[in-house]
C-alpha cells in the first residue's frame, strides 16, 4: 500500500515539474516574441532587465544591438554594446539573416572589415534576395576598390528595389573616376537596368553613351518599357528633336512612310482614334487629337484619296469656329531647312466664312500654312484635290507641329459646317543642286 502511495505521489511530482517546466518555457518564449516585437515599445532599461534572465535570446539581442546601433554616433560605449548584443545574437541564432547583416554592419563602423564581410556574406548565403544585405555587400566591397566583386550583390539589390539604381550608377560612377565601364557590366542583358542608366548617362551629359546603349537593347523591349518615353522626351527637352525622333522611328517603323519626315501621313496605320487611347512612347511623333467642341473628329474606312482610311472633320455648326490643337503631330525639323509640305481633301457640304487651314505652328505662333479650304455648295462635294506649301523652319528651340487650324477673323463669324476629308500628308526636305538656291 506503501509503496503505490508511494508510485502516486512521485506521479503527482512529475506531472507538477513537467507542467511548471512547459509553463515557464512558454512564459519565456511569449515574453521573449513580445519584448523583442519592435512594435511594441518598449524601453531599452526594460529589455535589459529581461535580458539579465534571459541573456541567449536571438531576437531580444537583436533589439538591443538595434537599438545602440541607432547611437553608435555619440560614441565607443554605444558601438561596443552593439557589438556585444549583435555577436550574441548571430551566435544563438545561426540561420537569422537579420542578426548577420546587423553583425556586418556593426563590425564595418568599427573598422573590422574582415569580419563584416564574413558576417553580411552570411546574411546574403542564408537571405539571397534580403536586399540590404546585398546592398551592405557590395557597398563595403565597392569602398574596398573591389568593383568587380561587388556587381553581383549591387546588381541583386537594384534587381529587389529599383529605386535603388540611380544610388548604384553613382555609386559606381564614382568609385570608377567618371567612367561608366562598370555599370555597363552591372546592367548586361537587363533591359529596365540598361534604361535606367541610359537615364543617369543624360543627367552626366553623356549624351553619346547612352544612345550607344540605347541601341544595344532589343526593339521590343526598347517598345515595351515607360524608361524609353522618358529617354526620347528628354532628348526632346535637350534640343536632340531630329535624334528622338529617329530612335522613335526605329520603334515605329510601320507608321513612316518612305522618304517623308510624318508619321502614318496617309492614315493607313491605326490612330489614338481607332484605339480609344494612346501610350506616351506612341504619341511622341504620331498624330494626337484632343475634343473638340466645334467639331466632331474621326477615321474614315471609307473614303480616301489613296488606300482605304482618310481624317473626316465633320464641323456641328457653331459659330466662330476655332481650332487650334486639336489635331497635330509633332515635327523634327532641321533648323534653317526649306520644307514642302502636302496634302489632300475633299468636302461635303462644307461653307465657312474663312475655312480651316493646314499649318507649321508652335506653342506660341503660326510658321507658315496653306490657303484656307474653300466652300462648296449645299448638296454638292468636291473631289480629292492636292495642296501643297513650302516653308523655311526657323532656327529656334520651340518644338514644332504639323495642325489643322481655324481662326476666327473677328470676335464673332457665322457657323461652320459640313465636312472635310484629308489624306496623304508629306513632309519633305527641299534640298537644291549645287550652286542654285533652294525653292
Amino acid at each position: 500500500m506503501l509503496r503505490k502511495n508511494l508510485w502516486r505521489i512521485g506521479w503527482l511530482l512529475a506531472v507538477v515539474l513537467s507542467t511548471s517546466l512547459i509553463l515557464v518555457l512558454g512564459y519565456r518564449n511569449l515574453s521573449v516574441r513580445f519584448i523583442a516585437d519592435p512594435r511594441f515599445q518598449i524601453d531599452r532599461q526594460g529589455l535589459l532587465m529581461i535580458h539579465r534572465n534571459i541573456p541567449d535570446s536571438p531576437r531580444l539581442n537583436l533589439r538591443l544591438a538595434d537599438s545602440y546601433l541607432a547611437e553608435v554616433a555619440n560614441g565607443q560605449q554605444a558601438l561596443e554594446a552593439a557589438r556585444y548584443h549583435s555577436r550574441l545574437a548571430a551566435e544563438h541564432s545561426l540561420w537569422d539573416y537579420r542578426a548577420a547583416h546587423t553583425l556586418g554592419t556593426i563590425l564595418e563602423i568599427d573598422g573590422d572589415q574582415e569580419g563584416a564581410e564574413r558576417a553580411l556574406r552570411s546574411a546574403v548565403r542564408l537571405s539571397p534576395n534580403y536586399t540590404r544585405a546585398n546592398w551592405a555587400l557590395g557597398n563595403l566591397l565597392v569602398r574596398q576598390s573591389r568593383l568587380a566583386e561587388s556587381l553581383p550583390f549591387l546588381a541583386n539589390a537594384a534587381r529587389l528595389d529599383q529605386s535603388l539604381y540611380p544610388a548604384v550608377f553613382e555609386l559606381l560612377w564614382e568609385a570608377a573616376g567618371g567612367e561608366a565601364t562598370f555599370a555597363l557590366q552591372l546592367t548586361a542583358g537587363n533591359a529596365e537596368a540598361q534604361l535606367g542608366l541610359i537615364e543617369y548617362l543624360l543627367d552626366r551629359s553623356q549624351s553619346e553613351a547612352a544612345l550607344a546603349l540605347f541601341h544595344q537593347i532589343d526593339l521590343d523591349q526598347r517598345r515595351r518599357s515607360a524608361r524609353t518615353a522618358r529617354f526620347i522626351a528628354r532628348l526632346i527637352e535637350m534640343g536632340e528633336l531630329r535624334q528622338a525622333r529617329q530612335l522613335w522611328a526605329e520603334i515605329y517603323p510601320e507608321r513612316l512612310l518612305a522618304a517623308h519626315d510624318l508619321a502614318n501621313g496617309d492614315f493607313e496605320q491605326p490612330t489614338m482614334l481607332d484605339r480609344g487611347e494612346s501610350s506616351e512612347l506612341e504619341s511622341l511623333f504620331d498624330w494626337t487629337f484632343t475634343p473638340s467642341n466645334f467639331a466632331r473628329i474621326g477615321i474614315d474606312t471609307g473614303s480616301a484619296s489613296t488606300g482605304s482610311r482618310s481624317l473626316r472633320i465633320t464641323f456641328v455648326g457653331k459659330d466662330t469656329t476655332t481650332l487650334r490643337n486639336e489635331i497635330r503631330q509633332q515635327l523634327a525639323l532641321k533648323p534653317g531647312a526649306a520644307y514642302r509640305l502636302s496634302f489632300a481633301y475633299r468636302t461635303v457640304d462644307f461653307t465657312s466664312p474663312l475655312g480651316p487651314r493646314v499649318a507649321v505652328i508652335t506653342d506660341s505662333g503660326i510658321i507658315a500654312q496653306s490657303a484656307a479650304i474653300p466652300n462648296s455648295p449645299a448638296g454638292t462635294g468636291s473631289n480629292w484635290t492636292e495642296a501643297s506649301f513650302q516653308f523655311t523652319a526657323p532656327v529656334d528651340q520651340h518644338r514644332k507641329y504639323l495642325a489643322i487650324i481655324r481662326q476666327p477673323q473677328f470676335s464673332y463669324d457665322e457657323p461652320t459646317r459640313g465636312g472635310i476629308w484629308f489624306d496623304d500628308f508629306t513632309l519633305r526636305e527641299i534640298v537644291a543642286p549645287v550652286g542654285q538656291s533652294k525653292n
